[in-house]
């Protein structure tokens, strides 16, 4: 994953978007440098400073504090890529498994505001929109995020120059934020799909109830 995936903003100033390639990203704001090593560790160049190791936990809660500043339609450049059915995969003559078929990619705009998450293309095409309470699931990889809206397997972004990482806890924000408002509780998973703490508490409380029933029977059965 190049750098600038990881720190898109500057972590000292808040700046968006950084600049840089590969494993160095500078801030066009206040002017400090990130650059990773063979080692993997980050180091710090400010300017008039000497370098010091940045640790990449710390650096990942100050990206998360100017986050959460902000606000209203986030858009970037993506191509997007869905999957709406799935084809057997068969070996002499026998079905061992199903394998997702991706349809062409489309280039587009990707948005998304505090209600829903809309793809735009470029060309001559219809909007997609898909309401943050209706999403399935939300992952990334090192260059996409997917979701799994309502009518489709899987929509798969990749992004042309912005961060997957970013869009990724920018998503996550706001799919909490939408289900709290809509009285669905806190989400405690978004893969394989979206969970919140209702569900889990109703699943536990089901086989609390289950295993329940099953010991008065077992008891029933000893009684006679």
């Amino acid at each position: 994953m190049p750098l600038r995936h990881f720190l898109y903003r500057c972590p000292d100033c808040g700046h968006d978007p950084s600049e840089g390639d590969g494993d160095q990203v500078e801030c066009p704001g206040c002017g400090v440098r990130f650059q990773r090593n063979r080692d993997g560790l980050i180091h710090r160049h400010r300017p008039g400073e000497s370098p010091e190791v940045a640790v990449p936990a710390e650096l990942g809660r100050k990206l998360e504090a100017f986050d959460r500043e902000d606000s209203g339609v986030r858009t970037a450049k993506v191509h997007l890529r869905t999957v709406s059915r799935e084809e057997p995969v068969r070996f002499r003559g026998a079905v061992t498994g199903f394998h997702e078929v991706l349809e062409a990619p489309e280039p587009g705009e990707l948005q998304v505001d505090h209600e829903e998450l809309r793809f735009v293309p470029s060309g001559v095409g219809k909007v997609l929109r898909w309401p943050l309470l209706t999403l399935r699931s939300l992952q990334a990889s090192s260059s996409s995020i997917q979701v799994r809206p309502p009518g489709m397997e899987l929509a798969s972004f990749r992004f042309d120059s912005d961060s997957p990482r970013r869009w990724e806890q920018l998503l996550a924000r706001r799919l909490r934020k939408a289900w709290i408002r809509a009285g669905r509780g806190e989400i405690v998973e978004l893969q394989p799909r979206i969970v919140a703490e209702g569900d889990v508490r109703g699943s536990e409380s089901d086989v609390a109830s289950a295993g329940g029933r099953a010991c008065d029977g077992r008891e029933a059965e000893v009684d006679r």
